[in-house]
């Protein structure tokens, strides 16, 4: 599926793989002596679509690390084909959960004034499927809501938000629903798919 490259010179014993988003499990999953970088410039496509490289230390089995990106690659592959991995292809994985990892992402900020002006005008009940969590789960989550981005803030970077036209509360699961498709699908879709 593609979320990695591994580049390798048959005279040399050096290899590099290139990710195309911050993959943390992989990389500590990597030999020691690994180097993560990202790249300096981002002017071409390939630079953009893979902008996280790694270099693997001298001596490590090339086959090893293909395996390796095999392995990673797979839950992903079919999170994206919404197929399902069997049971005989994981009886010989040993798996574990709760592995340390350092993380270093890109992430856009969010405006706690622009949610609070939101909130002030919407209120906190969910505009997709009318929830208002308090009524669900009582006083502790009577200010849980997401604010949603009509507009991805990824498309468009930054600029001025309104915060009546531009956002919208959202409960998490509705939140997490829209964003299932690229781009997000709109309200009255959402609203649609609910009736």
């Amino acid at each position: 599926n593609r979320f990695a490259y591994l580049y390798h010179k048959t005279d040399s014993s050096l290899a590099t793989i290139y990710l195309r988003g911050d993959e943390p499990d992989l990389i500590s999953a990597l030999p020691n002596g690994a180097v993560v970088t990202i790249r300096e410039k981002l002017n071409g496509n390939w630079a953009k679509e893979f902008p996280l490289f790694l270099h693997l230390p001298q001596g490590t089995p090339v086959n090893d690390v293909a395996q390796m990106l095999m392995t990673f690659s797979r839950p992903l592959a079919v999170r994206k084909h919404k197929g399902k991995i069997t049971r005989e292809r994981l009886n010989d994985t040993e798996l574990s959960d709760g592995k340390i990892c350092a993380v270093l992402s890109t992430r856009y900020e969010r405006s706690r004034t622009l949610r609070a002006m939101c909130l002030q005008h919407y209120g906190y009940r969910c505009v997709g499927c009318d929830l208002l969590m308090s009524e669900r789960y009582g006083k502790i989550a009577e200010t849980l809501v997401h604010i949603h981005h009509l507009e991805r803030l990824a498309d468009m970077g930054e600029r001025k938000i309104d915060p009546v036209n531009d956002l919208v509360p959202l409960c998490p699961n509705c939140h997490s629903v829209v964003h299932l498709k690229t781009p997000p699908m709109t309200i009255e879709s959402l609203r649609k798919l609910l009736k």
